[in-house]
């Protein structure tokens, strides 16, 4: 049997516990993200290119560390 609920049913429940908080930690970034550039753009006067590419560097870095600091 396959999918999401053999998988789910096999883990402890701290693992449980983490895979919900990521969940719900990632579901929130990405409903904050576009006020974020309204924000840079609107309040602290920076273009939209330049806003754009400070939130790619966020999710560059997050890119380049979290695979070796997560093994």
């Amino acid at each position: 049997m396959t999918g999401m609920r053999p998988f789910w049913n096999a883990l402890p429940t701290e693992g449980r516990w983490l895979l919900s908080t990521v969940a719900i930690q990632t579901l929130g970034r990405g409903l904050t993200l576009p006020f974020t550039i309204i924000y840079l753009h609107e309040v602290r006067g920076f273009d939209l290119a330049l806003s754009g590419a400070l939130m790619s560097v966020i999710a560059i870095t997050a890119l380049a560390v979290t695979g070796p600091g997560g093994s």
